[in-house]
């Protein structure tokens, strides 16, 4: 019942974005849908083109909403070549709003952000302030739908910030406001919300929000166990809506009434009323609204009920193909049916509509919430009693550790209870005990007969103890074996992932390579030439930091000798002549890619700046590259070489050579220092870092 009536919560919740009291589509809405579909085929002009396609998916998004996700981006084709506009703008509204009666949350999101985003860099305009405050209460709305109640309270108080909006839009957003209270059990706080909205609605005259606000106040007051207020308000609120002649509102406020009768007891006027809901709804001939009451009565019935078969068929009828469900209906029957049918004993049906009615919560991402976890149970029950054991205890270790983290505050108020329990027990067994010692005192025979009684009683509890201890710890451990083999797993298929995103990134760091040497092949100017070479030398340096990743033994970090020799070799291949002689002196070492990308750089650009200026005339001579980490933890890398030493304007080149200043930045990059030393013959550069 529980898991019934939080599924059918929710399923309220989407239905009060468009309004609880909303309006059905008409036949007049459909004529002019069919006009200005007419009217697009006939657009002349891309401003035409935009505006009718913001009206019709405006008018269809809450009757066919796959219909207006198609208008809304065909609308963001459009727009998006006039970005950023407000016309961008109302296309990211559109495709947001569909997104939330679809009950895609991650989308809606998305969308909103987008629009959240585009707002701030659009001039001032007199529609602004309205489309910053609708696109904060939308985020509250869809963040409240997905559980995320705190993030959905913060939006909504930043929407009534926002100066210029009406008293009716706040009076919205307190309403929404009131719903993630709810969410939150802080019932206290939603009736004080709600009782706001109320109270501008008796103000303003406006019974349609009078009737939503009782409604809404009820969910608090029964959670709270004031159920007689809860009646006085359900009965207020369908005394109007009948007055106004809102048939949808009509049909939710008896179903709330069925509820309400049902948590008092008073089972057949619960069902009573549930059936007239689901005649009304009949009536009035809406599909969503069908199968939410039938989903809402079927949770009040059981096999025994006359009207319970005739119930599953319909239910059954509306997942059949063909059916035009959106995915809201799915979410409403498939649960509700997979926990009827536990109750009849039908399993396999059971595990049929559980598993999609799970399918169909993980696409919304409501995948962590408690009505998941009653869904996962219901399912490994249903596992269990059809000699589906592994997967059984599989779907029940998952839905062990979701409750760990949910109800961690309830397992520790358990475990108190049960520890006082077992407090009052010893104490039992202590009285029971000294009365024993009375009784010998006065009747031997009758006394070692309770005594020889007593110690059978123990020896079977602690036997009892012992072999559910033992049997626990088997299943612990199978459990501990399952969750490391998963983990091993999900560790390999994480390192099998990396290696290959290194190997992508190595493969594409040398196309870049070769068309940058294609390029040059095609120029005639040698300075061009020699700026893509060292364009090339730079690209391969970081290339042969992803190429050591995914050929090495650990993906946290690369061996720095390793690296060096390769490095150094590349350049010496591109640079060299032969005559110059490259000496490494490097001390094994694992470098973080933080690190050895700038440092692979620095040594690219000092090598190849040696080769270039030390040696000129194409004369011999020898580089040496050292590289240590000293006691005090810093890292010390030179450079050093036998050519002809730095030139007298050293300082003037410093400042305009690119590849020095490159040296220079890539240094302060690893908070390090630099000297450049004039040897007697030659050059040395120190780095410490």
């Amino acid at each position: 019942m529980y898991l019934s009536l939080r599924l059918t919560r929710l399923i309220l919740v989407w239905f009060s974005v468009c309004s609880l009291f909303g309006g059905l589509f008409t036949q007049a809405d459909a004529a002019r849908v069919d006009s200005l579909e007419a009217a697009l085929q006939k657009a002349k002009t891309s401003s035409e083109e935009a505006e009718l396609l913001l009206s019709l998916g405006d008018l269809i998004a809450s009757d066919d909403p796959d219909k207006a996700l198609q208008y809304g981006r065909r609308l963001l084709r459009l727009e998006t070549k006039n970005a950023p506009s407000y016309g961008l703008a109302y296309a990211y509204r559109l495709l947001g709003d569909v997104f939330i009666t679809k009950g895609i949350t991650d989308s809606s999101i998305y969308y909103h952000a987008k629009l959240d985003t585009l707002l701030t860099e659009l001039p001032d305009d007199p529609d602004k302030a309205q489309m910053q405050f609708l696109v904060k209460r939308n985020l509250a709305t869809v963040y409240n739908q997905s559980g995320r109640d705190q993030t959905a309270i913060a939006l909504l108080y930043e929407s009534l910030a926002i100066p210029g909006i009406s008293s009716y839009d706040s009076i919205t957003s307190y309403n929404t406001l009131g719903n993630a209270f709810f969410e939150m059990s802080r019932y206290d706080e939603s009736i004080a919300t709600f009782q706001r909205v109320l109270e501008y609605a008796r103000r303003e005259e406006d019974k349609k929000l009078e009737a939503m606000a009782l409604v809404n106040s009820t969910m608090s007051l029964d959670a709270l166990g004031r159920y007689d207020l809860s009646e006085e308000y359900l009965l207020s609120a369908i005394a109007i809506i009948r007055e106004i002649n809102e048939p949808v509102g009509l049909v939710y406020g008896l179903r709330n009434l069925a509820f309400l009768y049902s948590v008092t007891d008073r089972k057949q006027k619960a069902r009573d009323t549930m059936w007239a809901a689901i005649q009304q709804s009949i009536d009035i001939n809406n599909l969503g609204m069908q199968v939410s009451i039938i989903g809402s009565s079927l949770s009040l019935q059981d096999s025994s009920m006359a009207k319970a078969p005739q119930l599953v068929a319909m239910a059954l009828t509306f997942l059949q193909p063909g059916q035009q469900n959106i995915r809201d209906n799915k979410i409403s029957l498939h649960p509700t049916l997979a926990h009827y049918f536990s109750r009849t004993k039908e399993y396999e049906s059971a595990i049929h509509h559980a598993k999609e009615g799970l399918l169909m919560m993980n696409e919304i991402g409501v995948d962590s919430t408690m009505d998941y976890l009653f869904l996962v149970e219901n399912l490994a029950t249903a596992q269990q009693q059809t000699g589906r054991y592994r997967e059984a205890a599989a779907n029940f270790r998952n839905a062990k550790e979701m409750y760990k983290a949910i109800k961690e505050k309830n397992d520790e108020a358990a475990f108190a209870q049960t520890a006082a329990s077992m407090e009052l027990a010893e104490n039992r067994l202590s009285r029971e005990r000294a009365e024993a010692a009375v009784a010998l005192e006065k009747q031997a025979s009758a006394a070692n007969t309770r005594l020889f009684g007593l110690a059978a009683i123990g020896a079977a509890i602690i036997l009892g103890i012992l072999v559910w201890a033992y049997l626990r710890s088997r299943r612990d451990a199978r459990h501990l074996s399952t969750q490391k083999a998963l983990v091993d797993q999900s560790l390999s298929e994480k390192e099998v992932l990396l290696r290959e995103i290194h190997h992508r990134v190595k493969n594409n760091l040398q196309i870049i390579s070769a068309l940058l040497q294609k390029q040059a092949r095609r120029s005639e100017s040698e300075d061009l030439k020699e700026m893509i070479r060292d364009g090339q030398e730079r690209i391969q340096s970081m290339a042969l930091i992803h190429e050591n990743l995914y050929r090495s033994e650990q993906l946290s970090g690369v061996s720095i000798k390793q690296y060096l020799r390769d490095l150094t070799d590349s350049v010496s291949k591109s640079q060299g002549t032969g005559k110059v002689a490259v000496d490494l002196q490097v001390e094994d070492e694992h470098l973080d890619l933080d690190t050895a990308i700038p440092l692979g750089l620095i040594l690219n650009e000092l090598i190849t700046n040696a080769y270039k200026y030390a040696f000129p005339d194409n004369r011999r001579g020898a580089i040496t590259v050292e590289f240590e980490k000293r006691s005090d933890g810093q890292h010390l890398l030179r450079v050093s070489d036998d050519g002809v030493g730095l030139p007298s304007d050293y300082e003037i080149r410093q400042r305009n050579s690119l590849g020095l200043n490159l040296v220079k930045g890539l240094v302060g990059q690893l908070e390090g220092s630099i000297d450049w030393i004039k040897l007697e013959s030659g050059t040395s550069v120190a780095i410490q870092f």
